[in-house]
């Protein structure tokens, strides 16, 4: 454990916008309220705690409770055309459940959820698995395909090369990662065997090279702006990201606003400490 180290969500945050890492990560401001029901983030969390409590107990009621018990009831009046809600997110449990029975597992899990640590980098691992060699396994959901090109982006995923590299130091012959990757049908929340797709990819010693040098760099450019901003009072903006997937940046209120602190109200303070956890 530590008081602070950087991980791949902090590194990725500043390359995206300096000034959005300062409102998440120094600061340690979020958007108060909104509707869980259309927040993929909060979907994604369900579905980990129940592939989390799926693979320390090989119980699948367990594994929906735990879905049940992260995501909460669902709101009394549900929007019109929710995209995620409890009995959804059961049922896709459910179907992982059955597409990847344990009993039917192709590798030894060697560990599940763990922080790892190496410096002033960590990052917690879904799972250290054995066979062929070790890999970490990530489980992923998204409401897109998860065909031959959504596989393809991991290639160079800065997350993954960092677990691999993380995992070799800490003593393990790490081959590349295993995305577990999940399919949330948010149109029509239908539960398919094909939504559930297991993958390996493998890395090259230059592509965790690079990573590491690429990470070195960042955290270099991180602390140096924590530097400059004592003395500027503010972190540069990156107005090319301030609309991605055509929506406003959580930030974006404050961003405009003639007086930022007016627009406080609509934060809560709540720190990414990922090492707490």
């Amino acid at each position: 454990m530590t008081d602070h180290c950087y991980d791949s969500t902090q590194l990725n945050n500043f390359r995206r916008c300096p000034q959005f890492y300062n409102n998440r990560h120094v600061k340690g401001l979020v958007l108060d309220g909104g509707s869980k029901h259309s927040d993929p983030l909060a979907a994604g969390s369900a579905i980990h705690k129940g592939v989390e409590a799926w693979f320390s107990t090989g119980d699948s009621e367990k594994a929906i409770n735990a879905v049940k018990a992260t995501w909460g009831e669902d709101d009394l009046f549900l929007p019109e055309k929710a995209k995620y809600t409890q009995g959804f997110l059961t049922a896709v449990m459910a179907g992982y459940a059955d597409a990847w029975p344990r009993e039917n597992d192709s590798f030894k899990v060697l560990a599940n959820e763990q922080w790892l640590q190496s410096g002033n980098y960590g990052g917690i691992v879904d799972r250290l698995v054995e066979e062929d060699g070790v890999y970490v396994m990530d489980t992923k959901t998204t409401s897109g395909w998860v065909n031959e090109r959504y596989i393809e982006s991991f290639q160079l995923s800065s997350q993954f090369r960092g677990y691999v590299w993380l995992a070799r130091q800490a003593g393990y012959d790490c081959q590349g990662a295993y995305l577990d990757a999940v399919h949330l049908d948010t149109r029509y929340h239908k539960v398919k065997a094909s939504d559930f797709v297991r993958e390996k990819i493998l890395y090259s010693e230059e592509q965790i090279g690079a990573w590491r040098r690429d990470a070195i760099e960042t955290e270099a450019s991180i602390e140096q702006q924590s530097f400059l901003n004592m003395a500027t009072g503010r972190w540069p903006q990156n107005d090319q990201r301030c609309f991605d997937w055509n929506r406003p940046c959580p930030y974006w209120r404050l961003c405009t606003a003639v007086i930022p602190e007016n627009e406080l109200d609509f934060y809560k303070e709540e720190r990414w400490e990922p090492w707490t956890k």
